[in-house]
């Protein structure tokens, strides 16, 4: 292949075809690799390692936090006599942008989760796509029979 049909590896072509090395080169097998390219993957492994343990460490350490803040806050509702205010609940509101199918199914969705949705729709008509409008705004023609 490098001079001689032989040979596998350039140093071992050179010698084949009689060139003289002035520089002794290692011969390894195919697939075996350099015990420092071993070295350095392990030291990669091992800071990937560390860098996951240390994110777990945190997010468990998070967990624990936020457990330990809903018990508290447990506790003190339990605990809490009639004669204190207590602050409103927050409120969970939504905004849906677009009456067509999508947004009445997602407006339908935070409405279970209890969300006070806001819908936003440009049409004089909620369905979106599905509504037959004349002009250049309609998608559909008169005949379309949705099977929905």
């Amino acid at each position: 292949e490098f001079g001689s049909g032989l040979a596998k590896h350039p140093a071992e072509a050179r010698v084949a075809a009689g060139w003289a090395s002035t520089r002794r080169t290692r011969i390894r097998k195919p697939g075996a690799m350099a015990p420092t390219s071993l070295v350095l993957i392990g030291l990669g492994c091992a800071l990937a390692l560390a860098a996951t343990l240390s994110a777990l460490r945190e997010l468990c350490a998070d967990w624990l936090a936020r457990r330990a803040a809903r018990a508290a806050a447990a506790g003190q509702a339990r605990g809490a006599s009639v004669d204190e205010e207590q602050p409103p609940a927050p409120r969970k509101v939504a905004a849906v942008i677009g009456g067509g199918v999508s947004g009445l199914v997602c407006s339908k969705r935070l409405l279970a989760e209890g969300f006070e949705v806001i819908g936003f729709e440009r049409a004089d008509q909620l369905g979106g796509l599905w509504v037959f409008r004349e002009g250049a705004d309609g998608k559909t023609y008169m005949s379309l029979r949705a099977n929905v």
